[in-house]
């Protein structure tokens, strides 16, 4: 069994951590890398042989200007304010794309967060 990361030590006990053959990881960010992509420590394999991993999280559904482009830097400070280092989140992987996982991400009061990054106009 891989060493249990820092971040793990303050998850939250109210909120079970999952697991599944096609996702349900328990991730804690680390940071974001632009509008739709995070990195974080995941949760990964059943409870009798937790597994510790840092993932590249791209968010399922959403597509946000990378951070050089010209609304970059708005959208990455926007899903920053969402998600602060040692957010602890749960993750349905549904694919990969560029060497991240492509996941639905669920926030701690339950709210999608492609949903919520969804209706943001591009304007801003």
């Amino acid at each position: 069994m891989s060493p249990k990361p820092l971040a793990f030590q303050q998850w939250p006990m109210e909120w079970p951590i999952k697991y599944g053959p096609v996702g349900g990881w328990a991730v804690v960010v680390d940071r974001v890398l632009d509008g739709d992509t995070f990195n974080g420590w995941a949760c990964i394999g059943p409870p009798a042989d937790f597994k510790y991993h840092y993932v590249s999280i791209r968010i399922a559904d959403v597509a946000k200007a990378e951070k050089w482009e010209a609304d970059g830097p708005y959208w990455t400070a926007h899903l920053q304010t969402l998600l602060p280092r040692d957010t602890p989140v749960l993750c349905y992987v549904t694919g990969a794309s560029f060497g991240r996982w492509v996941a639905r991400v669920t926030l701690r009061d339950g709210r999608d967060l492609g949903a919520v990054l969804t209706p943001v106009t591009e304007e801003g």
